[in-house]
Order: structure tokens, then sequence, then C-alpha cells
């Protein structure tokens, strides 16, 4: 059995509140989709870029001064333990040093890619990264290559790879092989992957955009073979401004959907032995959705996400009528940037990120909830520079060998791996909600609290809520287990008493009161680092925003009329501000 143990402070005031101390996390195999490199087009010479690190809990956010300028086409790699490697914007490769890897230069070479050279790649999940089975320090980079046509316009006539070698310049890699050919048509756009059901191959596929043709190819230890395309189901109606869309695969690599806001969703069964796509449903919009799509489906494989610019869909994949599931479970505010491109990260939520230049993004707490309870909270991620569409497609780098199929045939098998994430429940901060987000199919859970005076200090649920008794420290543990074995994931929580000396001197105000759609932040003595939090009379945190400026204006017209308790949370500690009204 594994054990991996870390840790993390309760914080206690008047409140008590979870704040975590960030330490790196020993990292198993396959965490390749660890790091997320994010920025913008900007021109310059230096470029302001953010890496979002999921090797601690929460994740953390860093800024740092790029070589490249990151737009919609873009891919960030890591190592199996889940270190940076190197990311890519489409047109250059950068190593783990933040340097120009050897060699890695000029990808997707054309007249187009040269003028947008500096501001990266605008196509959408137009790179992909994948490891080669043979060797860990070998990966494949699959790619579009853009260029124009006098009747289509802009158009990805060819999709290409590179190989990368780790075993030269000390690691920082070389991109050994460049630019090759995988396929050719008129504009194939929207790369994705899935693991072949022997858990070692992966199959890769790409859309023709302008027909219901499918581009793959099998990825083994000989590189690529099985190249060809199917034709099945509804072909699309091709118009440049479709208003973008994603492809991808269920996280459980059973279903492939393609998704534009304007011909809705086609959805197919794959078959992981075969490439095979089969049993094609057409779920049409009664309307063209405006621009901004994006698509991602929970970690269950139960529930897809769909969105224009101003909403976000859900759809329960496992329900009999799959259209009529439909529930719309956000409306953009308008004083936020809207939705777009989404993708589900390693700590188990679905990022999104707006297009156009901002420092907002937005995640859905509980993408495995349906309906509303999936909780979209917009404006949830703080960037300190400007983003626009930058966030990776990452494929399941954890499926695993489709066990007892026809092609599961080299004997890989996978004790599950155990990996869980907390959120608190109610303003005491006393009550944690214990989110599973293991891989490799685990069949039992056990929660161990670390709190006998509980009462209830184990519990066998896949999700676990706790009521910890007070201050102390606790060890909170998660085994999982399956007919291979069994994994165990620990942290340590720290309950201790601080202080508030630094929030009593902070002087926030907050204005209008009762308000109707904004209210105004006065912060005296700003910093970075501190949120506003309103919560409800029944305990329940309705909105959660950064501060950024000494002036903050927040949007609340979103929020029913009533009272709602304001509080101060940053630097280790939960300050009361007193009660808002919202009237109209």
């Amino acid at each position: 059995m594994g054990v991996r143990i870390f840790h993390f402070i309760i914080m206690k005031k008047q409140l008590l509140s979870i704040i975590i101390l960030c330490f790196p996390l020993i990292l198993p195999a396959q965490f390749y989709d660890a790091n997320w490199v994010s920025g913008s087009r900007y021109g310059n010479i230096t470029y302001a870029n953010n890496l979002i690190s999921y090797n601690s809990l929460p994740y953390i956010i860093s800024s740092f001064n790029g070589k490249v300028g990151i737009n919609s086409g873009n891919i960030t790699f890591s190592d199996k333990r889940g270190a940076l490697l190197f990311y890519s914007n489409g047109f250059s490769i950068v190593n783990k040093e933040l340097n120009l890897m050897e060699n890695g230069d000029s990808l997707s070479w054309s007249g187009l890619a040269q003028f947008s050279y500096s501001n990266g790649s605008g196509c959408f999940n137009c790179l992909i990264g994948l490891p080669d089975s043979n060797s860990d320090s070998t990966i494949y980079l699959i790619h579009e290559y853009m260029d124009t046509s006098s009747f289509f316009g802009l158009t990805f006539p060819k999709v290409l790879y590179s190989i990368i070698d780790f075993k030269n310049n000390n690691g920082l890699g070389q991109v050994s092989s460049k630019n090759n050919l995988l396929w050719t048509g008129v504009s194939i756009q929207e790369i994705s992957a899935c693991q072949h059901g022997n858990g070692r191959d992966w199959w890769v596929f790409a859309q023709e955009d302008t027909m219901n043709a499918y581009h793959r190819a099998l990825l083994g230890p000989d590189g690529f073979s099985h190249i060809d395309t199917q034709r099945i189901g509804y072909k699309p109606v091709w118009d440049f401004s479709e208003g973008g869309g994603q492809n991808l695969f269920t996280p459980d690599g059973t279903k492939y959907i393609d998704f534009d806001a304007w011909n809705g969703i086609r959805m197919f069964d794959f078959n992981r032995c075969t490439g095979q796509l089969s049993n094609p449903q057409l779920i049409a919009f009664d309307q063209k959705w405006s621009f901004g799509a994006g698509a991602a489906v929970s970690p269950n494989s139960r529930f897809l996400y769909v969105s224009a610019s101003n909403a976000i869909v859900q759809y329960d994949l496992w329900a009999s009528d799959i259209k009529t599931s439909a529930d719309t479970v956000a409306l953009s505010t308008g004083a936020l940037p809207g939705f777009s491109l989404m993708n589900l990260m390693m700590d188990g939520r679905i990022y999104i990120v707006p297009f156009g230049l901002t420092r907002k993004g937005h995640f859905i707490r509980y993408p495995n909830r349906k309906g509303t309870a999936c909780e979209v909270v917009q404006g949830g991620m703080d960037f300190p520079n400007r983003v626009d569409a930058s966030i990776p497609h990452f494929p399941n780098y954890r499926l695993g060998a489709d066990t007892g199929s026809p092609c599961d045939t080299l004997g890989v098998v996978h004790k599950p791996l155990a990996w869980w994430r907390y959120d608190v429940s109610d303003t005491s901060g006393l009550s944690v909600i214990f989110t599973d987000n293991s891989w490799y199919k685990p069949e039992t859970w056990q929660w161990y609290f670390g709190n006998p005076d509980s009462g209830q200090n184990i519990s066998s649920d896949t999700n676990a809520v706790h009521h910890f008794t007070g201050p102390g420290t606790y060890y909170v543990c998660l085994t999982v287990c399956n007919s291979i074995g069994c994994d165990t994931m620990c942290r340590a929580l720290e309950i201790k008493t601080v202080g508030t000396t630094h929030l009593q001197q902070a002087g926030v105000s907050i204005s209008p009161n009762p308000a109707s759609d904004f209210l105004q932040i006065d912060f005296q003595n700003f910093e970075r680092g501190f949120n506003l939090l309103l919560i409800n009379t029944l305990g329940q945190v309705v909105l959660n925003t950064p501060l950024l400026e000494e002036r903050t204006e927040v949007y609340v017209g979103q929020l029913q009329p009533g009272v709602y308790f304001a509080q101060l949370l940053g630097q280790g500690e939960k300050q009361a501000l007193g009660t808002v009204v919202i009237a109209r």
C-alpha cells in the first residue's frame, strides 16, 4: 500500500477557517498535466505569463516573464512526477528553465505562422503532448499547421508532429525531429487523444471541419500507425464564424464529443480497441449560440458542460434522453468576462477561461454533481497577468487499460491512485467537504479523519463531510482499493489560534448599503491576497471575489434580495465586516 502525507493548517480567531500551507506533493507516475502555463498575446520582447501548479493544494499561481506570447493554441507538459518539462504556443517550445528549447523554433511554419510568431497560435485544441510508450524521456507533440485559402480564409490543412528528446541538454530537451506530416485535409481542427485499451498506446483524433470526417492515428512503440479517416454522423454547416468549440473524449474513454456553438453537439460511442466511432447522436440547438464555445466532461464521465460566452449548460450523459436533460447551471453576470474554453484539471475541477484580455477565470467546483449543485464559481480565479483563452487541452493520462476487453493483452494493471481535496462547507470553518478524485477505478473508500472525539471518525462514503470538534492536529487519510491493490493519501490538519491585528488595521468599508446591483469596497491599506465573502442566512457562501485594487466594484445583481453577512478573508485570517442588504 502506498502512503503519501501532506500538511495544511486550520486557523482560528473568532471563527475557524481553513488555510493551506502549500508543500510540494510527492507525485506518482502519469502526472503529465500537473502544470498549466497561461498568458496572452502581446507582441513585446518579454511576456508576463502565469504558472498554475497543481503540485500543491490548493493550486499555486505564480508570475514569470516568458519568452513567447500565449494565445488559445497552447500546451504545457510535465514529467510523470509532475515537474514542468516544457510549454508551447504552437510556434515555439520553451523548456523548464524558460528558455527556447534547442531546435524548438519554427513549429508548423508558414507565412501566417511567421506573421503571428510572437503572439502564438490562435487555434483551439490544436496541440497535444503524449508520452512515448518506449521511453520516459521522449515526448510526441502533435500540432496544427495554419494557412490561408482564397475560398475558406483561415484554414488548417495539415496536422504535424514533432519529437522531443529529454536525454539531451542535461534534461532541458531537444527537438530531435520536427514538423513531420501526420494528416492532410481541407481544415483539420480540434486534436484530442484517448489511451488505447491496452493501457500503453494512444489514439489521436482530429476533426475535418468542413465535413463529417474524423482523422485518427494510433501512437505506439514504433510511432504512428492505423492512419485513416472515418466518415460518420451529421455533416456540419461550415462557417468560419461557427462560434468556436471543443472536441474531447470522456474521461472513461467511452464517448467522443464534437461540439461547436452553431451546429450543436455530435456525440459518438468510442471503441478503445479498434478506434472506431459508432452510434452517432446529434443534439441540435434551436438557435445559434453566441461566440466563445467550450466543452468539458466531469471526472465521473456523467455530465457534459458546454458553454457560450453568456451561459454554461449541463447535459446528463447517463439520461435516457440526453437532449432533454439540458440544465443551465450558470449565466454570465455581465460584470465579469464571459465563458469560453474549458478543461478538466488534475484537481477534479473544470476551469474556464474567457476570450479577450482579462485577469479573471472561472471554475466548476463540483462537476460530478447534478444541476446548480455543481457550483459554477464566476471570477473564482485571479491571474496575476492577463490571459486570453489560454488553457491547454489535456487527455486523461490516468485512464489505464480497458480491463477484460479483447485488446487488454499486455498485462497492464493499475492499483488505484488515491487523491482528494477539500472545501469548507460552513462559516464556522469546522465542517469540511472532502471530495474524492482518485484514479484507476477504485472500488472501496475509507476516510479516517484523525478526530475520534467526534464520534464519526471513519467514513466509507466516496465523498465525505466531517465536522471537526475544535483546535488540534488531525491526520486525514483516504484509502482506496480495488482487486489489484490499495493506495492511501494523507494530509495533516493543524488547528490553532491566531490574532486579528492585521485585519483590524485593514480599513475596509462597503457602500452603498442597501445595494442593488453593485457594491463598492474601499480598502484603505490595500494589498493583494484578500477576498470579500458574502454569506446568506443559511450559512452558504454566495460570493467570493478577490479585491484587486484599493477600490473594487463587485457585481451583486445575481443575488436575491435579502440580508447577507460580509467577511474579509486573507493572510490566514477572517474578519466579519457586518451585514449587507440587497434591495430592489
